[in-house]
């Protein structure tokens, strides 16, 4: 991903904007090749990436997540799920076991955030 994309931002109020759709933009135009991996590999069409849904949410966590792999500040979107699913009231165990699978920041970094 490029410097300066929705991936990096961290503060609250940024963290408010961030959404799959401004995500989906970014990689359709930054990163084609692997939009395009990706939406034939989940069997979407060209126009289910303009909509909302299953699909796009879990091509948009595959995106944030291998980016995070590449560049550790590319983790909005784990901040995002870390927040809602801290405040959801969501076990410390579960919470590592998705950070484990690198969904989510770690407990720590939760509560650190926060």
């Amino acid at each position: 991903m490029k410097s300066g994309c929705i991936l990096e931002v961290r503060n609250p109020d940024e963290l408010t904007t961030f959404s799959n759709e401004i995500s989906t933009k970014e990689v359709r135009i930054f990163c084609l090749l692997w939009f395009e991996c990706i939406r034939g590999a989940s069997g979407l069409s060209q126009n289910a990436s303009k909509e909302c849904g299953p699909g796009i949410n879990s091509k948009d966590l595959a995106t944030a997540t291998l980016a995070r792999l590449r560049n550790a500040k590319d983790s909005a979107a784990h901040y995002r799920i870390s927040t809602i699913t801290f405040h959801s009231g969501v076990k410390h165990d579960d919470l590592t076991r998705l950070n484990h699978l690198g969904v989510c920041m770690s407990p720590d970094s939760i509560v650190n955030m926060q």
